[in-house]
């Protein structure tokens, strides 16, 4: 009888070293007298109550703590690009997982605050802030307004903010190059840089990066794309093996063709049989990629890894005449796989800029003449690999041109 007073009191003892909440120690007491009662009728109640009520005190003071620790490191993602399109997708996703969303946006302030009210519907919280990524200065105005806004440190970063400026590389201009590389690159490393000095300090964070199969794959007409694209992944890796000491993972999406209203003017009947899953993307596909990276559990042991929501385009189909078609309202020049758009003024006269000068239909005809030979020739080859093909393509046509001009 002495060793069940003694666990009796060894249970109070416990209730009495926690420190808990009313309604906590309510029911630890609680455990202790039923405990107490059942002792008149069986000797070995307590000694099995008494380790039960020292576990419910740890376990109560446990979840307060894990309570504390998850008030103290809410999330907060800053989302480039998020007034629209795959921007918008991934902020929203992520806004109904809870977190906190800055929607960062160049110049399209209506949208960038319709998205904002779009997350404060869902109940989450979210602000609109401008910066061109492509600026050192702004990226780190953006970092410090996001620090203003929220009391809580960023701890996801989704690099999506980019542009196209697509065109041959013999009729690219410098400053479509350029301005291509300064947003889909050097955007990516400014944003990371400024993120890993929060996320380092904090010992936590996730980095998506916003490739594209097309840094993987390459695309005639997309050489300055292409090059930012495949540099995103290579930055990737880099930050990855820098940041991951720290608790930081980095890692990459590249989507494939997504539903949006360039696609619109593309020739998707062309492009789905390119795709083996024979569909264009959804952005709320790319953005549940991008979720499950920048918060789910699963996802804190993945570092340094690019993941492709491309419908399987990325592993290639075989490239046929069905498949590859010409069409004359766009630039002969860039349309072999309907990805690129030219200019067509009103009078319906495709431009095509070159050095020497500028073609017109007429001449523009004879080169789409050209074309469907070459790629009617290319297309019977089957040595070729669908690569191969398509070089061999724009080279033919490339030679067209030449001559023409």
């Amino acid at each position: 009888m002495s060793s069940l007073k003694s666990s009796v009191q060894d249970a109070h003892c416990t209730v009495n070293r926690h420190k808990l909440r009313p309604s906590e120690e309510m029911l630890a007491r609680v455990c202790v007298l039923v405990a107490t009662f059942f002792v008149m009728f069986s000797s070995s109640a307590l000694a099995f109550v008494a380790p039960a009520v020292r576990m419910t005190a740890r376990s109560a003071g446990a979840l307060r703590m894990m309570a504390a620790d998850a008030g103290e490191k809410a999330n907060v993602a800053i989302v480039t690009g998020a007034s629209r399109g795959i921007g918008k997708a991934c902020a929203l996703e992520l806004a109904q997982h809870g977190v906190k969303v800055v929607v960062n946006y160049a110049s399209s302030a209506d949208s960038a605050l319709a998205v904002v009210e779009e997350i404060k519907a869902l109940g989450s919280e979210a602000v609109a802030i401008k910066a061109d990524m492509s600026k050192p200065e702004e990226v780190e105005a953006l970092f410090k307004e996001t620090a203003a806004a929220f009391k809580d440190p960023v701890n996801i970063l989704v690099n999506n903010a980019g542009i196209t400026k697509d065109g041959l590389v013999m009729t690219m201009k410098p400053e479509a190059w350029q301005a291509v590389i300064d947003i889909n690159l050097s955007g990516v490393f400014y944003a990371s840089k400024a993120a890993a000095s929060v996320m380092l300090r904090a010992r936590r964070g996730r980095i998506i990066n916003m490739a594209s199969v097309v840094g993987q794959i390459g695309n005639p007409g997309q050489a300055n794309y292409a090059a930012a694209k495949g540099g995103v992944l290579g930055l990737t890796k880099a930050n990855a093996k820098e940041f991951a000491a720290r608790g930081v993972t980095v890692n990459a999406v590249c989507p494939g063709f997504i539903e949006s209203d360039m696609t619109e003017k593309l020739d998707l009947d062309g492009i789905k049989k390119a795709i083996p899953l024979g569909r264009l993307g959804r952005a709320s596909e790319v953005a549940g990629m991008v979720r499950f990276l920048a918060v789910d559990p699963a996802a804190a042991y993945i570092t340094g890894h690019s993941f492709d929501v491309d419908g399987g385009i990325a592993i290639g189909f075989g490239v046929d005449d069905s498949v590859i078609t010409v069409k004359r309202e766009y630039c002969c020049l860039q349309c072999m796989c309907d990805m690129c758009l030219a200019c067509v003024g009103e009078s319906g006269d495709a431009e095509v800029y070159s050095p020497q000068k500028s073609l017109k239909t007429s001449e523009l005809q004879s080169i789409e003449t050209a074309m469907i030979v070459g790629l009617q020739s290319v297309a019977k080859t089957g040595s070729y690999t669908s690569i191969q093909r398509r070089d061999a393509i724009v080279n033919s046509v490339m030679c067209a041109v030449i001559k023409l001009c």
